[in-house]
Formats: C-alpha cells, sequence, structure tokens
C-alpha cells in the first residue's frame, strides 16, 4: 500500500502535489471544526506539509505550512466557547504561531533531508573524477533505451572509447596528470555529442556513449567530431596517446545491456589489435 502511494505521488507533478495537499489541509479543517477538540487532528494538517517539503521544494512546504496554521486557527476561531478562559482571546492565535513554528521545523529538517539523499543518490549515480556517469548509471540508461528500442523499433548505438597508452602519461608524468587527461577526455567527448546522448566513465580509461535513436549514417559524422576533438586535446597537452574505438549501432535490438556493452568491448579491442587510433564499424541486424 505504501510503495503505491509513494509510485502514485512520484508521477505526480510539483502543481498537482500543492493542490493536492491544499485540498487535504482544507478538509481537516473542515473535520477539525465539526469534530470539536475532543479528536487530535495535528498528524493530519502535518501530512501534507511533509509532503510538499518532501516531493516539491522547501518554499512551497514554508507556504502550505502557512495555510495548514491558518486553516487550524479558523477552526479553532470558530469554535472558541471550548476555551477555558473566554477572557483570553489571544489563545487561539498564540497556538497558531506555536504550530507554524514546529510545522517550519519539520519543513527545514525535511527538505534538507531530501537535499542530502538527492545529493548521494547522484553521488552514487556520477563519476567521482570526470562527473559523467558511472557504470552503475549507464546500465540504467541504457536498459531503458533496449526497452524503448524494442517498443518503436528503432535503431540506437553505443560507442566504446579506450584511451591508448594511457599507462605511459599515468606512470610517466603521475596520477595528477592521469586524472587531468581523464577530465579532459570526458570534457571533450560531451562537448562533442548532442544533448540527448549520454557519455559514462566504465573503467579506468575507458568511456560508453549511448546515441538513442541513432542510426549508422548520423553517428558517423559525431564519432568523427568526437575523434577531431580528442587529437586536439591530445596534441594541445603533448600527451603520447591516441584513441580506439568500437562503435556498434543496433538495428535489432541485443538481448541485454550485457550483451550490447560486450559486442562494442570486442570492436574496440579489434582496433586495439590491429595497431590502436582507429575505429571499427558495426551494425547489429540479427541475433548476435
Amino acid at each position: 500500500m505504501i510503495s503505491r502511494i509513494m509510485q502514485f505521488l512520484s508521477k505526480q507533478g510539483k502543481a498537482q502535489l500543492i493542490l493536492i495537499a491544499c485540498a487535504l489541509i482544507a478538509g481537516f479543517g473542515i473535520v477539525d471544526y465539526i469534530t470539536g477538540p475532543e479528536l487530535a487532528l495535528s498528524i493530519f494538517y502535518l501530512l501534507p506539509i511533509m509532503l510538499i517539503a518532501w516531493w516539491v521544494d522547501r518554499r512551497s512546504a514554508v507556504y502550505v505550512s502557512i495555510m495548514g496554521a491558518m486553516v487550524w486557527l479558523l477552526a479553532d476561531v470558530l469554535s472558541r466557547e471550548w476555551y477555558v478562559s473566554p477572557s483570553i482571546p489571544w489563545i487561539p492565535y498564540w497556538n497558531a504561531v506555536v504550530r507554524l513554528g514546529f510545522f517550519l521545523t519539520v519543513t527545514y529538517i525535511l527538505s534538507e533531508l531530501r537535499q542530502f539523499a538527492d545529493r548521494e543518490a547522484e553521488r552514487a549515480r556520477t563519476d567521482y573524477l570526470t562527473k559523467v556517469a558511472n557504470l552503475r548509471s549507464f546500465y540504467e540508461l541504457a536498459g531503458d533505451e533496449l526497452s524503448r528500442a524494442r517498443r518503436f523499433k528503432r535503431p540506437f548505438t553505443i560507442a566504446y572509447l579506450d584511451i591508448d597508452n594511457f599507462k605511459l602519461v599515468n606512470d610517466g608524468l603521475g596520477h595528477v596528470a592521469g586524472d587531468l587527461l581523464l577530465r579532459k577526455v570526458a570534457e571533450t567527448i560531451r562537448s562533442s555529442i548532442r544533448i540527448i546522448d549520454r557519455l559514462a566513465r566504465v573503467g579506468g580509461d575507458e568511456f560508453v556513449v549511448l546515441f538513442p535513436e541513432t542510426g549508422p549514417d548520423s553517428v558517423n559524422s559525431i564519432i568523427e567530431r568526437i575523434q577531431k576533438g580528442l587529437r586536439s586535446v591530445a596534441r594541445e597537452n603533448q600527451w603520447p596517446i591516441t584513441f580506439s574505438m568500437g562503435v556498434l549501432t543496433c538495428v535489432k535490438t541485443p538481448d541485454s545491456v550485457e550483451t550490447m556493452v560486450g559486442l562494442a568491448d570486442r570492436l574496440m579491442y579489434s582496433v586495439k589489435a590491429t595497431g590502436k587510433d582507429g575505429v571499427k564499424y558495426e551494425i547489429l541486424d540479427r541475433s548476435p
């Protein structure tokens, strides 16, 4: 039941969630007025605020908190006959301020927790050095693309790239130079591909690019642009490196991401085995 609720909430837009929260608060206020002080409903006012603090943002949660405190205050004022001392008219307003303070405290704590959770989730999906996607993230993205390709019968392409002679830079010039090289390679590839394409670092000096809905004719120009940029970076920094790349266009959808990556990896290694510094293309139009 809880998992279904979470799935439902995750599919809603921010505006829809705010409307849901406001409707809930209004409904709880009506029930609070009807039932009077005998039935405590404080936790129910808090639930919509927690919903917005977690799923939307802090500012919206502050507004919803103010609304919750005001609705609760209205229910109190309309049923003020239950107060022990009617000669102290400011009691409901004092209570409203206290409740608002409590709501805002919960809002701050939950929004901070959500930001922390988002940062940790992003770190788990991002390569710490190059700031591109890591292997785990790539497999998730590639899995989604496989499902989409099966459904719409559209081709896609994957490119597997390895830095030739990376060890010469890493060992000869030091790990700082090696790290700089990896960052420069990632930046160059990222600036050479399209917004829809996905770059990931999947090994020490190995990168993968996923080109959604891209056939052999379209991908060739992108690969040439990547090669030109990488060679320029190598010359500018006087790095004794080249690049080997295997490019697999999948007209027929492979059985799994592992199969797809394995085929592209083998293409890349066939380039390295025949002298490095090149690209090998292949079209998968039948079962591997």
